[in-house]
C-alpha cells in the first residue's frame, strides 16, 4: 500500500494502523526524518519502506512510480 503524507498527523496514524494490520507499505512525504519515525512505529507489523519526495515536485510521479515498482515487485 502506498501512503502519502505519512510523516505526521492522519497520514502517520493511518500508516501505523495499516502496518500493524500486516500490510506491506511504502510511506511517502517530504521529511525523511519524520518518515523514518513513522516506519519505526510500523516495525511491529510488516515491512515499511520510506521515500522522501515532495508529491508536488515536477518529477514526483516518476520517482514514486519507480519506488512502487521496486518495493512491490521485489527490487527493494
Amino acid at each position: 500500500m502506498l501512503i502519502t503524507g505519512a510523516s505526521s498527523g492522519l497520514g502517520r496514524e493511518m500508516a501505523r494502523q495499516v502496518c500493524l494490520s500486516g500490510a506491506h507499505v511504502l510511506l511517502v512525504a517530504r521529511r525523511e526524518g519524520e518518515l523514518k519515525k513513522t516506519a519505526a512505529l510500523c516495525r511491529g507489523g510488516r515491512q515499511a519502506h520510506v521515500l522522501a519526495v515532495d508529491v508536488y515536485s515536477k518529477n514526483a510521479s516518476n520517482v514514486i512510480s519507480k519506488a512502487v515498482d521496486a518495493v512491490f515487485n521485489g527490487s527493494m
